[in-house]
């Protein structure tokens, strides 16, 4: 019972059908979840909106979303909510972000937010917690899917179960309305750090692309985005070296070269300090 590109599209929007492959969709009765599965899903990097609701939840702490002219960080564990019509990207990476997605449609779930006593704003995005125990639910109902050729009683139970642990946690005051966003001088920055993360990037050099003396700039990237340039940096090349073990053909020496590090023993320092384990055991541990 995955979800046919067509009802994808009814769903998200028009994403090219070639790129459908990258994403694991599985629809309900009046929802559908969805997660990456590898590849680079190149529709999100553009100005898009969606026809649906959609409410996603990220284990992926290294993502951002252009929104209204902001950066916006997206962090583990909240749930984003995007109201449909909603123009918005994610900044381009050369690995695929990992989150789970629902979505509903908007009569359906404006449907359900009435009668649980909401009201149906515009709000473009929102940021929610108090979704902690989700994950388990949508996990079960992606296995629940998978096993069954049409909509049965079980999927029926795990979908209402969800759209009232959503409805719960909109109904709540939003951690805020819009997340923390940058500068305009550090949104430029951060897409460029993604864009030449295989680069040998030295901190003058990021730093000269700003209008910011290199102390300032040290300063207010820590301040607003939690990690110093560098430590930022290293961060996302460690998580595309994370990316790139999944794919078992490719040398370790090749990935550290392609995450911009000068040699294995670098990368590996690198990821063991982040990751608690070095390349070789995540390869393992993931096969």
């Amino acid at each position: 019972m995955e979800i046919t590109y067509e009802k994808f599209s009814e769903y998200i929007g028009p994403v090219p059908e070639e790129e459908f492959k990258y994403i694991d969709a599985y629809l309900g009765k009046d929802l559908f979840t969805s997660y990456p599965n590898g590849g680079i899903f190149e529709y999100v990097t553009q100005y898009h909106s969606h026809p649906a609701y959609l409410f996603a939840i990220m284990s992926h702490k290294n993502t951002y979303l252009e929104y209204d002219n902001r950066l916006i960080a997206l962090k583990p564990g909240e749930l984003l909510t995007i109201h449909p019509g909603t123009v918005h990207s994610e900044v381009p990476m050369d690995f695929q972000s990992r989150y789970l997605v629902i979505s509903m449609k908007k009569e359906f779930f404006e449907d359900r937010l009435l009668r649980a006593g909401g009201q149906v704003k515009e709000f473009g995005l929102e940021f929610f917690h108090g979704v902690e125990d989700l994950i388990p639910y949508i996990e079960d109902l992606i296995l629940t899917i998978k096993e069954s050729s049409n909509v049965n009683e079980e999927i029926l139970l795990l979908e209402e179960i969800i759209t009232h642990k959503i409805i719960d946690a909109v109904l709540k005051k939003p951690i805020y309305n819009i997340a923390p966003s940058v500068d305009e001088d550090l949104r430029i920055v951060v897409k460029y750090m993604f864009d030449h993360m295989s680069e040998r990037l030295s901190l003058e050099e990021i730093v000269s692309r700003t209008t910011y003396s290199k102390t300032s700039f040290i300063n207010k990237f820590k301040k607003q985005l939690g990690y110093t340039p560098m430590n930022f940096l290293n961060g996302i090349r460690i998580e595309k070296g994370k990316h790139l073990l999944y794919k078992q053909e490719t040398k370790i020496k090749d990935i550290a070269a392609n995450c911009g590090f000068k040699d294995t023993a670098h990368f590996s320092r690198n990821f063991n300090k982040l990751v608690g384990v070095s390349p070789k055991v995540y390869r393992m541990q993931i096969s």
